[in-house]
């Protein structure tokens, strides 16, 4: 059976994923479909709007075969870590193909992108760039630094920066996998604005969710998916709501001395003190982060940091290789696949509770104990230890 996997967060699952899925199946209808998604705390940072189980299942009503986790603290790593622990689980499932969307579409012009990218002397020049010029962001002097060097502008959109990270980890790894790319389509990745007839931004969605315009919301996902969420919110654990740790987030920078946090992933350079310093200030987290950041530290950053600092991660753990997964949702053609993968190169784990004794399950409960308290309805801090993949009987 052909494997394509795709690295997702589905935060929320809407009517874009819902069609790049249809585009892998109209290539092939009778592959699996295995999604690796983020767990409760997604790349840029934050807390995702609904618990991974939710999420998963949502992705399953609405053509993923298998719904994977991919793990705190890999979830909520800078690109790098975030692309190099996903292309890692991939491999280890011996998955055939790897799907992403990117908003050139092209699949050549980014992996001769990543080529340059890869080469010790990018890194050397961006690095130089950014200390003889303190003022220039990160974001601004890795694209100067691609220009000069490759003498054309370096595709931009976040979905392409994070698709070149994914062909750098399988380069580096010297992965086999097939790498193809779906072109994203619609609203812009930021774009905070429902439009009809227009494949919304998962912004936009969550937008109208914290804004109580559940219907509208849901009025852009698929019908299942909607179903899915819709009942979640009906049993009081949708959506979540992360203003809701603002008060214990802000109470643990003000207690902690800053040279406490600095070992921290994302923490060196003086963020610590800066967040620190911020929170003293700040009657909110939101506050607390736009009064840290600059052009280098930008809010995604600082969120990351945030959380790491709140959980202890290290620089260490994100740099290590991925210990298991969590199977979160799968029917019968994903567990006909994940059958053929039991003698695979990563444990896969069926239940939280049977997890192997190691820091990514120690990380991995600490994050989900912290995650509960952004949920309306409030649940016991293991919740998610005691759960179960959700299951169906369809193809």
């Amino acid at each position: 059976m052909k494997s394509v996997g795709i690295i997702c967060e589905y935060d929320p699952f809407h009517l874009g994923h819902e069609r790049q899925i249809k585009i892998v199946r109209e290539r092939d209808d009778s592959a699996a479909v295995v999604c690796l998604m983020s767990g409760n705390a997604t790349q840029r940072g934050g807390f995702a709007v609904a618990d991974k189980y939710t999420r998963a299942e949502a992705a399953l009503a609405s053509g993923a075969d298998a719904v994977l986790e991919l793990p705190f603290p890999y979830s909520s790593g800078s690109a790098e870590f975030f692309a190099a622990a996903s292309v890692c689980l991939l491999d280890a499932l011996e998955i055939d193909e790897l799907n992403f969307g990117s908003e050139s579409g092209d699949i050549e012009e980014l992996c001769r992108a990543a080529e340059i990218l890869l080469d010790p002397s990018f890194e050397a020049q961006y690095v130089a760039r950014l200390d003889k010029d303190s003022s220039c962001g990160t974001a601004r002097a890795y694209a100067e630094t691609y220009l000069a060097i490759a003498g054309r502008a370096l595709t931009g959109g976040p979905n392409d920066i994070l698709a070149l990270n994914y062909i750098k980890a399988a380069m580096r790894s010297q992965s086999e996998i097939q790498l193809t790319t779906t072109k994203r389509v619609g609203s812009g990745f930021s774009e905070t604005q429902l439009t009809e007839n227009e494949f919304p931004s998962a912004t936009a969605i969550r937008r109208a969710l914290a804004e109580k315009d559940f219907e509208r919301a849901f009025s852009f996902m698929p019908k299942g998916s909607a179903q899915v969420y819709r009942r979640a919110a009906e049993q009081g654990v949708f959506p979540a709501d992360a203003s809701r740790l603002d008060a214990a987030i802000l109470s643990f920078f003000r207690l902690c001395e800053p040279g406490e946090l600095e070992g921290f992933a994302e923490a060196g350079g003086g963020v610590a003190a800066r967040l620190s310093s911020a929170a003293r200030e700040s009657v909110s987290v939101d506050e607390m982060l736009s009064r840290t950041a600059t052009k280098r530290y930008t809010d995604a950053r600082l969120r990351r940091a945030m959380l790491f600092c709140l959980l202890g991660v290290t620089p260490d753990d994100l740099r290590s290789t991925p210990s298991y997964t969590t199977l979160l949702a799968a029917n019968r053609r994903g567990r006909e696949f994940l059958s053929s993968r039991r003698n695979c190169g990563i444990k896969i784990v069926t239940k939280p509770a049977d997890a192997p004794a190691c820091r990514q399950r120690q990380l991995s409960e600490k994050l989900d104990s912290l995650f509960v308290q952004t949920l309306p309805k409030q649940i016991a801090a293991d919740a998610f230890f005691r759960c179960s993949p959700k299951i169906s009987e369809s193809d």
